[in-house]
């Protein structure tokens, strides 16, 4: 006899048993009773389905959870399922547990693929079934229905004969089979949200370090962008700027800027769906020794995405120091290293289950970049460039609403970007094109390690001290995602 006893639905109590009933139950069965706190139980709910079924959850710490099933068909045979372990590797959740069902226990492990959403494992899980596994489903042969023969009409007709679309059959829901040879159906509704959850908790990870690297690179390098534009008059395009000697900023040695920037975010890849803003205001200094500079920065940023069925936000502080040194006269080495500190909220909904959360980020970051410039005409030139991004971020786990627990995410980040600027001087102000291409060193699950970033701006010499640099870029040739970036800096030396 095939039962359902919504397995991994448990991970929610409150939103099982409408998962459940939604595979057993006609509409017009009464309502499930709504689940309820047992005294004393930690994270322990219980729901009463229509038919006497008992099915109570206790959340026994972050990563494990007991679902014991009673009453009605299980009132002489109940279930206990154990979730001893559930862990996440990227978009790969793994659960470990056993079920015990008449006196006999068998373990399962389970592994979900969220991208692919294949099931796999081993023990009880091993016969899992349905679209969302990789064993095709045992299922009695279907003997095709015998079509008599059709007879041509005795005249051709006027129009073709209009076929009616075939509507695929529904996948069957993945199954496992108790230890008294009861095929159970996994209702896995939450078993999806959670793996969709967990997969949002590390691909919002991976945009929080890159957001970093183009913040960061942006403003300091913007430093050294609109130093360099300055570098004109009589075809001379040397990196003089770093010595503070052009782009209006005289010979004092100390340099103060500011910074805004904001990038519309759009994210189309599938399950996501979602767009918003991220931003960034950031201040700094820096003071020149001869042919180098050092400074500091610091800066507060936020991040808002939305979409029909997920949510996240972001937002936090960042600090760190950078420098310069001009190695050649039209060579120059620039690093930075920062820190960065965020709150987080993750929110998802997967038809009546929802899951809301909060938890932090912690995220250490540096960059390495080497710069030139070249004279290409007496009022052109060109400076190429290439930077070394590399990043190591932690995410907390965190229980959600309804009591899931949501794994850590520890993430390193390595980017490779490859580019140049193209600047025409003109007195008193330098506008400029850029090209780059970024390419992820380590391969990153979930999103294109291999795209375009298309930039213009220009830079303005408002004073023989101070100066202000506008410009944007965006993303090219990335698949499913879209990141434009707007930016402004002001400064100059005092």
């Amino acid at each position: 006899m095939k039962r359902i006893i919504g397995l991994t639905a448990g991970l929610s109590a409150a939103a099982l048993a409408g998962e459940a009933l939604a595979q057993t139950t006609p509409p017009t069965t009464p309502p499930v009773t709504p689940p309820v706190t047992v005294p004393g139980g930690l994270g322990t709910t219980v729901i009463t389905r229509p038919d006497g079924t008992r099915i109570e959850t206790t959340v026994l710490g972050p990563t494990s959870l007991r679902i014991v099933i009673s009453g009605g068909e299980y009132a002489s045979n109940p279930v206990t399922v154990n979730f001893t372990n559930i862990t996440s590797s990227g978009t790969t959740q793994t659960y470990t547990g056993d079920v015990t069902q008449g006196g006999t226990t068998s373990p399962f492990t389970c592994t979900v693929n969220s991208t692919t959403g294949a099931v796999t494992g081993s023990g009880a899980c091993a016969d899992a079934l349905g679209g969302s596994s990789t064993t095709p489903p045992t299922t009695p042969p279907v003997t095709p229905p015998v079509t008599p023969p059709v007879t041509p009409p005795t005249e051709p007709p006027t129009t073709p004969p209009t076929t009616p679309p075939t509507t695929p059959p529904p996948t069957p829901e993945p199954t496992m089979v108790a230890p008294d040879g009861t095929v159970i159906t996994i209702a896995t509704g939450n078993l999806l949200l959670l793996t969709a959850v967990q997969t949002d908790q590390f691909l919002n990870s991976l945009l929080g370090d890159a957001l970093s690297s183009s913040y960061g690179q942006a403003f300091v390098a913007a430093r050294a962008l609109v130093l360099s534009a300055g570098a004109r008059g009589g075809g001379r395009a040397s990196l003089d700027g770093y010595r503070g000697m052009s782009a209006g900023e005289a010979e004092a040695p100390l340099g103060l800027w500011v910074n805004a920037t904001g990038v519309r975010l759009k994210d189309k890849r599938p399950g996501r769906e979602q767009k918003g803003w991220s931003r960034s205001v950031a201040v700094g200094a820096d003071y020149r020794f001869s042919s180098s500079m050092l400074g500091v920065f610091a800066a507060y940023g936020d991040t808002d995405l939305d979409g029909p069925f997920v949510e996240h936000e972001s937002d936090g502080w960042t600090g760190g120091v950078y420098g310069s040194v001009l190695v050649l006269p039209n060579v120059a080495v620039t690093g930075m290293v920062g820190y960065n500190k965020q709150d987080v909220f993750n929110a998802r909904t997967f038809g009546i289950l929802s899951s809301r959360g909060d938890t932090e980020r912690d995220q250490w970051f540096g960059s390495l970049t080497v710069e030139g410039s070249v004279a290409l005409a007496p009022e052109w030139s060109l400076q190429p460039a290439a930077s070394l991004f590399l990043s190591k971020s932690d995410t907390d786990a965190y229980v959600d609403n309804a009591g899931r627990a949501i794994g850590a995410v520890d993430n390193s980040m390595s980017i490779l970007r490859v580019g140049a600027t193209l600047f025409r001087h003109f007195e008193g102000f330098s506008p400029y094109v850029s090209a780059a291409w970024d390419h992820y060193l380590k391969d990153e699950i979930g999103t294109d390690n291999d795209y375009g970033r298309l930039g213009a701006g220009i830079s303005f010499n408002l004073t023989p001290g101070s100066y202000l640099s506008v410009g944007g870029s965006t993303t090219v040739s990335r698949k499913g995602e879209r990141e434009t970036m707007f930016g402004a800096t002001l400064g100059g030396r005092f």
